[in-house]
């Protein structure tokens, strides 16, 4: 029962810290990726021996914090409809 309870414990933990850097939430991203590195998220989430759900938020952790951050820099995206009263003949 209480290991039932740390594994449930890890489980929500890695999913908060997750949530914590979604929508490249710099301040959380910037906390975090020293305490987790790439090299350990993705270990745990590539191994066979951890249980499903707890891979699931590894995973959701390694794109939040590590593949979701770059780049900041604004994207221009063309304007490619034009509205017909804006059209000079």
């Amino acid at each position: 029962m209480r290991e039932e309870r740390l594994y449930n414990y890890f489980v929500a933990m890695i999913d908060l810290i997750a949530l914590m850097c979604l929508s490249r939430n710099m301040s959380g991203i910037s906390l975090l990726q020293d305490k987790y590195k790439m090299d350990f998220v993705v270990d745990c989430f590539l191994n066979d021996h951890i249980g499903c759900e707890l891979r699931s938020n590894f995973a959701k952790l390694l794109i939040s914090l590590h593949i979701d951050k770059d780049p900041l820099e604004q994207i221009n995206v063309p304007i490619l409809t034009r509205v017909w009263g804006e059209v000079i003949k």
